[in-house]
């Protein structure tokens, strides 16, 4: 929201939340996509004069005696606004960044793949271990195959993931496959139980990659509304050029590999996942 004298234009931080949620929303990443925003105002819009940035605290803080905010949140992000202009991305150029770094996150394979097994995991839990629902039992199947392969494509009727894994799942969990397709319930609780089990390294796997590739887009994130160009981070190659076995690139992006190929996933499966 921006209000509009005839002196000044005042850019909001907040609007329409409470004063606690207001204070809470002081940060620095916030309060310096205000002054980009601002800057680019008044480069679109001919607005002369300075950009100025309000304090929180009565005399701004008075260096930690009415609070910290202004040193901890503030001062970094005016301190970063400053570098950032003299020398590096406009306003324009930093939006258009911002959203082509935030489109690519949406668009890794990580990330679809988390997003599915953690819709996955959600239908599991609510479904839970004691519904007698046959249908129920479908659906925790479905759901468990939807995990443990993301790319699978498993809707009613579609039983190829699931036969993949049939025999396996009915030697480990203790139930017949062949049940699936009568109208009786199939799955025992302790049969549910062990596939959540199961299903914890999985998740925990997925969830690191997904932590592991969000702290990087943040980063790349934070650079831009700094008015740093966008660099990725190399995690692989060496100072000969030679390229590296997979464990060890998987290792050097932040993943456990040998959790991975304890999850069933072979070399080609990790390399193409984390786009090697």
């Amino acid at each position: 929201m921006v209000l509009k004298g005839n002196k000044i234009t005042v850019i909001l931080n907040t609007t329409h939340v409470s004063m606690k949620k207001a204070i809470e929303e002081v940060k620095k990443e916030s309060i310096l996509k205000k002054i980009v925003l601002a800057k680019q105002a008044q480069e679109e819009l001919g607005i002369p004069g300075k950009i100025a940035v309000a304090g929180l605290n009565p005399h701004n803080g008075e260096e930690g005696l009415f609070g910290d905010e202004e040193s901890r949140e503030i001062e970094p992000a005016v301190k970063e606004a400053r570098e950032a202009a003299t020398g590096g991305l406009t306003p324009a150029q930093i939006n258009s960044t911002v959203n082509s770094i935030a489109s690519a996150f949406d668009n890794e394979q990580i990330v679809k793949n988390y997003n599915t097994a953690q819709e996955g995991y959600q239908t599991l839990q609510t479904i839970g271990t004691d519904t007698k629902n046959p249908a129920d039992d479908i659906a925790f199947i479905y759901a468990f195959a939807k995990i443990m392969d993301p790319n699978s494509v498993v809707r009613e009727g579609e039983y190829n993931t699931i036969q993949k894994y049939a025999q396996s799942w009915a030697q480990t969990f203790g139930f017949n496959a062949k049940r699936i397709f009568s109208n009786t319930n199939f799955l025992s609780k302790d049969a549910k139980e062990k596939m959540l089990q199961a299903l914890t390294p999985k998740i925990n796997t997925i969830s690191k990659q997904y932590e592991n590739v969000y702290n990087e887009y943040q980063r790349q994130i934070q650079d831009a509304y700094a008015g740093k160009p966008r660099s990725i981070t190399q995690y692989s190659g060496g100072t000969t050029g030679a390229t590296t076995d997979i464990r060890s690139q998987v290792i050097n992006m932040g993943y456990d590999y040998d959790a991975m190929i304890k999850d069933g996933m072979t070399d080609s499966q990790i390399k193409e996942q984390l786009g090697l």
